[in-house]
């Protein structure tokens, strides 16, 4: 079986897309984007 651990998120980096973990920093941009009905 795959045993993975992500106790330390990962950050995935293409030239367009970043992924990382959220954090409180982002509060207000996943609020905006959480609460818009077209992109929902």
């Amino acid at each position: 079986m795959l045993d993975v651990n992500f106790s330390t998120f990962p950050e995935l980096e293409t030239e367009r897309l970043k992924l990382r973990w959220a954090d409180l920093n982002d509060i207000d941009q996943l609020y905006s984007l959480r609460s818009d009905k077209e992109i929902m």
